[in-house]
Formats: C-alpha cells, sequence, structure tokens
C-alpha cells in the first residue's frame, strides 16, 4: 500500500512538474515596437491602416492577398495597406497577437479597430474598411473632412 501511495505521489510530482515546465516555457512573444523593416517612418502616413499577415506557404494567403490588391486600388487615397511576410518577420505578429494566417488587422493611428481572421471576402473587407474610414473622418477641430 505504501508503494502504491510512493509511485502516485512521483507521478502526480511528475504532472505537475512537467505542466509547470510546459507552462513558464510557452509564452506568446511579446516585443515592444513592431518590425523597422516593415514599419519604416513614412509607411503609414494615413489614419486607417490595413495590415495583412500571411505566408507564402498559405494557399488562402495568396487568394486573400488577390483580394487585397483590389481593394488596395480602390481604397489607396483613404487607407494605407502593409503586407507583412510572418516567415521573414516575426516580430511585428508577435506585436499584434497574431496566431494564425492569413490575419488581416485594420488600425486607427496605431490602435487595432478590427481584426479578421481566415480567407476573407472583398466585400466584406470593403465593408468594414470603409465603415472605418467614415468612422473616423474628423478634421482635427473634431468637424467632417
Amino acid at each position: 500500500m505504501k508503494l502504491k501511495r510512493l509511485f502516485t505521489a512521483v507521478i502526480l510530482g511528475a504532472a505537475l512538474t512537467a505542466g509547470y515546465i510546459y507552462m513558464n516555457d510557452v509564452k506568446p512573444v511579446k516585443t515592444g515596437v513592431p518590425s523597422a523593416e516593415v514599419f519604416e517612418p513614412d509607411g503609414f502616413t494615413g489614419n486607417i491602416n490595413v495590415i495583412s499577415f500571411s505566408s507564402p506557404y498559405c494557399a488562402a494567403c495568396k487568394k486573400q492577398k488577390q483580394e487585397l490588391e483590389t481593394l488596395q486600388s480602390e481604397l489607396s487615397g483613404e487607407a494605407v495597406f502593409k503586407m507583412v511576410d510572418v516567415t521573414k518577420d516575426r516580430q511585428t505578429p508577435g506585436y499584434y497577437g497574431v496566431s494564425s494566417v492569413p490575419t488581416i488587422l485594420i488600425t486607427y493611428k496605431g490602435m487595432e479597430v478590427g481584426r479578421f481572421s481566415g480567407l476573407q471576402k472583398a466585400e466584406s473587407l470593403e465593408s468594414e474598411i470603409k465603415k472605418q474610414i467614415e468612422k473616423h473622418r474628423y478634421c482635427e477641430d473634431g468637424s467632417i473632412c
């Protein structure tokens, strides 16, 4: 009976230790700033920015890129578009908490106002981007621009 309790205690202790190590070693990457290669100072000149996180090995990302290129040509004067290759830049996805591709973020002056994960239709993206553009279309004095 004592041997059974000892064995149970050893197994339980090993499981708890393994769980502790796992929980403390697997932490999300959280960096202070996005990658400088992607976000150069003149990169975001507009208020509304659309950031697309993708991988060249992802079929859904390739389809999403086509959808975004169409939107970029339509909304070029109203929103700034950036593409982030997560295989080359790991700092920026960590900063924004992106864990899957394709992911699209809509930001207003650097703050996230919309997020889409997975393949999205151009219509739904366009609707949300236009909604954010209209929502934040105010001049510094509060009047509508």
